[in-house]
């Protein structure tokens, strides 16, 4: 009796470990623009200070920008690189009325991380008919 109280204990400690970090990953490639900015920057201990713009867009979006790892993440891979001074960034665009992420943008300026978008996508969605 007690072995077996001792193994449940010990389950739902695993389990619950394992849906606190399914919390916390950040993933571009999953986003499903129903998430608030607020939630994702509390979860990977920023702030929107951190990267706020001061420009409202046409569509009445705020802006967050940054560089931080954590959120530069494409399906499971790292986004974060540098080339020329550049640093390869994310804009998410969030909603001024409820901060829900409306849109984002990516910004790359190294080829080893363009690759890794071009792969998952024509993984994905399958070659292009036309290439530029």
């Amino acid at each position: 009796m007690k072995v077996d109280l001792f193994i449940m204990f010990l389950l739902v400690i695993v389990l619950s470990q394992d849906c606190q970090s399914q919390v916390l990953d950040f993933d571009l490639y999953d986003l499903g623009f129903s998430e608030k900015i607020d939630d994702i920057l509390k979860q990977n201990n920023l702030k929107l200070s951190d990267g706020k713009s001061d420009a409202i867009t046409l569509f009445r979006y705020d802006r967050f920008e940054t560089t931080d790892n954590n959120l530069l993440q494409f399906n499971k891979n790292s986004l974060v690189g540098n080339s020329n001074g550049q640093s390869n960034n994310l804009i998410l665009h969030y909603s001024i009325d409820d901060y829900k992420i409306a849109m984002y943008e990516v910004n790359l300026y190294t080829d080893n991380e363009v690759g890794i978008i071009s792969k998952t996508l024509e993984e994905k969605i399958g070659t292009p008919s036309i290439l530029l």
